[in-house]
């Protein structure tokens, strides 16, 4: 009988050309924009929770509290002394590590030399974000001051077979480090990229004002993955003094906020976050399915004008003895055909625009068929 009501079905489309294509290109476009939207939404959405236990992954926020107890803004930013301090009085951080946002430094192998961007840390990012390594041991790979990690892709501008695990590069013209790991590279969607990973030990004996503690410089971030257990109410309570305590002359106040949250609730009032993009978001979900609602709608619309056409094809087919539910399978049979292959249009469609829309919006969206 399916065989049947797709030889019917396909000689129906092919028969009545015209509408059949129309019907095609009217849902696949609304399929093709409502995909593109929903992996824009997906790419955000997922933005810093690509790691294993990013949930227990905080940032230090700091709130500027002026001399009336008003909290004037909020930033992402610490100073370089709160996490030994925090390392020590809240035994729910399991790790804790500084970052230093340097940009795009000098990096060279010989004569090849590129200006790629580079990061400062303590050895316990490898432990909150646990980059997959292709070479070298995550456990030791920051613990010596002349080290460095790099990305995949940095590791074959350098070296073009890829192999630079225990090779020397040279930063900056400053230093000779050697390469200690070899990471794949990162997602768009993480907040914290870069192509080089270099030691926090290397920062203080390039720069030897980084040594010393200062409460009041806020030029680093601070993130610490807690374990499962953490109360992170309770954390905040005991962070909220944590400045004022060490500090003689600071009155503002530090809290954790999770990572994978920042990106799309990173708006701060009063020190609470109220939002941010994920307003955004929300409106691209509707858009998407306004644009899907909109091109069943039409779908719809065709079939229906064109039942007049085929009120006399069903009057014949009753009149020789057709029950309502093979009309109707019939019916469905052209429905789904004609679904099936809008869909592969759109699939078709979302391939060849997608490359167009990552460049638009500055990012890279893909398919990934195999993901389960």
């Amino acid at each position: 009988m399916f065989r049947l009501n797709l030889k019917i079905a396909l000689r129906n489309l092919w028969n009545h050309k015209t509408s059949s294509i129309i019907n095609v290109i009217g849902l696949a476009i609304g399929l093709a924009s409502c995909l593109l939207l929903l992996l824009y939404v997906s790419y955000e959405w997922s933005f810093d929770k690509q790691f294993k236990r990013s949930e227990n992954v905080y940032q230090v926020m700091t709130n500027f509290v002026d001399a009336k107890g008003n909290i004037k803004g909020t930033v992402d930013l610490t100073s370089n002394a709160i996490a030994q301090v925090i390392k020590q009085e809240i035994p729910d951080v399991e790790a804790i590590s500084r970052i230093s946002n340097n940009g795009q430094q000098l990096i060279a192998n010989g004569e090849n030399s590129f200006k790629k961007e580079s990061k400062y840390a303590d050895p316990d990012i490898l432990k909150i974000f646990n980059y997959e390594f292709i070479a070298g041991n995550p456990l030791t790979a920051l613990n010596t001051p002349k080290s460095v990690v790099l990305t995949e892709g940095m590791a074959k501008l350098l070296f073009k077979d890829g192999d630079a695990l225990n090779k020397s590069v040279r930063y900056n013209n400053e230093a000779d480090l050697t390469v200690t790991g070899i990471i794949k590279d990162l997602p768009g969607n993480s907040t914290n990229t870069f192509d080089f990973l270099m030691p926090w030990s290397l920062f203080e004996a390039l720069s030897d004002w980084v040594k010393r503690p200062d409460w009041g410089n806020y030029n680093w971030q601070t993130v610490v993955r807690v374990n499962e257990q953490a109360n992170i109410p309770l954390i905040n309570s005991k962070m909220k003094g944590i400045i004022k305590k060490n500090s003689s002359y600071s009155t503002d106040e530090s809290f954790i906020f999770k990572l994978s949250d920042r990106h799309l609730f990173g708006k701060f009032e009063n020190g609470k976050s109220v939002g941010g993009d994920i307003e955004r978001i929300y409106l691209f979900v509707a858009l998407a399915l306004g644009i899907l609602f909109i091109a069943c709608i039409n779908f719809m619309n065709m079939a229906t004008a064109k039942s007049e056409r085929r009120a006399k094809e069903v009057g014949i087919k009753k009149t020789i003895g057709a029950s309502r539910a093979s009309l109707i399978s019939q019916f469905l049979t052209e429905s789904i055909l004609l679904t099936v292959i809008s869909v592969l249009v759109a699939i078709v469609l979302v391939e060849i625009l997608l490359p167009t829309f990552n460049n638009l919006l500055n990012i890279k969206l893909s398919i990934d068929y195999y993901s389960a």
